[in-house]
């Protein structure tokens, strides 16, 4: 196995200008273990990372795991349809991956996630020791994900075809689809609902949106809150409506509303920010990691 630690994976389609950002930091504050299963599109970005895998490589080595779930896949979304099948997708084939290298733990995050430290062991202890299959966000958001053994992976993935399986589940789901287009909304059937039917179904999830020793993990930079754990606004917010920095010593935190204090922010989702936001963040920190190392 290549990994002493934990793999940081990146799955992405196509190529975005942003991942000229994410990915160098990622590698900087987590050197020797950053993945990106990518494909033609982005090959060219092998180079900022320390392992490259086509996934259409390990799609083919899914022994018809992802065969199946292409079969039953079913779209119910106003988004389009390449979308929300590389949402599901995409867990399918970071199994693969961890199958195919002997991986029992890594992290995955959003190829739009910059990643503020160093994902110390100490971090996804607090998923091992307390026994969780995996970690999340948001209650059910993958956007920050810590996988803790292939099988819990794996009980995903049955999940995820049994449901696509399920008439009354898809009926329902398809029900409130056609609601939220006569109300002229955008619906999707995605990952989340997946995650969330995993936490009914098979067992709890660790919440990595917990602020923990000063630390914790931003689900988007977009949201006052951790969405569907708070009523309230929970972070500061700027009149532009995304959380308001504070720079400190060179790392990001915000200011957590009901103490006052300033949580440092191990990783911050960049999701509808501009490429510009994106390249300030990386630039801010890069600069920060050459001070340290002068």
């Amino acid at each position: 196995m290549r990994f002493k630690l934990p793999p940081v994976v990146f799955i992405h389609y196509g190529i975005n200008d942003y991942l000229n950002y994410t990915l160098p930091l990622a590698r900087a504050f987590n050197p020797d273990r950053v993945v990106l299963l990518g494909d033609e599109a982005n090959a060219h970005m092998a180079k900022l990372v320390n392992y490259y895998v086509p996934y259409a490589v390990i799609a083919e080595e899914q022994d018809g795991r992802v065969a199946q779930f292409r079969k039953v896949f079913r779209h119910i979304s106003t988004l389009p349809r390449v979308k929300i099948y590389f949402e599901f997708l995409r867990w399918f084939l970071l199994l693969g991956f961890m199958e195919r290298e002997g991986v029992e733990w890594c992290w995955y995050f959003d190829s739009d996630t910059a990643i503020c430290a160093e994902l110390s062991s100490e971090i996804h202890q607090r998923v091992m020791v307390g026994g969780y299959p995996m970690g999340v966000v948001n209650y059910f958001g993958g956007c920050v994900c810590f996988v803790n053994g292939q099988e819990a992976l794996r009980q995903w993935c049955e999940l995820c075809i049994e449901l696509f399986q399920d008439r009354e589940y898809f009926s329902r789901h398809q029900w409130v689809l056609e609601e939220h287009k006569h109300k002229g909304l955008h619906y999707s059937l995605c990952d989340m609902q997946l995650f969330a039917e995993f936490q009914r179904r098979v067992s709890p999830l660790y919440e990595f949106t917990k602020i923990v020793e000063g630390c914790t993990f931003d689900p988007n930079i977009n949201l006052d809150r951790a969405d569907q754990l708070e009523r309230e606004p929970v972070w500061e917010m700027t009149p532009r409506g995304c959380k308001k920095i504070y720079w400190k010593q060179g790392f990001p935190y915000c200011k957590h509303l009901p103490t006052g204090k300033l949580v440092r922010m191990l990783t911050l989702n960049l999701s509808w920010t501009p490429l510009e936001f994106k390249r300030v963040i990386h630039d801010v920190l890069m600069w920060t990691l050459r001070r340290r190392q002068e």
